[in-house]
This record gives C-alpha cells, structure tokens and sequence, in this order.
C-alpha cells in the first residue's frame, strides 16, 4: 500500500507468482551474489550499437 497524490492509500494489486528468490541483506560472514549479473563492458563506444 502506498499513498497516492490525494492522499488516500492506494492498494498494490497481488502477485502474479512467487518470487524466484528471497531478498538476503548484506552479512560480512558470507559472500553475495549479484543477481542480475552486471552487464559486460564494451571494448569501444561503436561496439554499443551492436
């Protein structure tokens, strides 16, 4: 629920399905996984347009 611009509370409508994973904050005693992956790097600015 969030509150719209008049004020009144707005309802979220409900999920379609499960999430595929559940939400782990940051701990120092493991390590994370980046989930998406980062996108990779061009080599050149052209290469963006491929």
């Amino acid at each position: 629920m969030y509150f719209g611009d008049d004020g009144k509370p707005v309802f979220m409508p409900p999920a379609d399905e499960a999430v595929p994973r559940e939400y782990h904050p940051y701990s120092p005693s493991t390590r994370q996984t980046l989930d998406p992956l980062p996108p990779v790097p061009h080599d050149t600015f052209v290469d963006t347009f491929k």
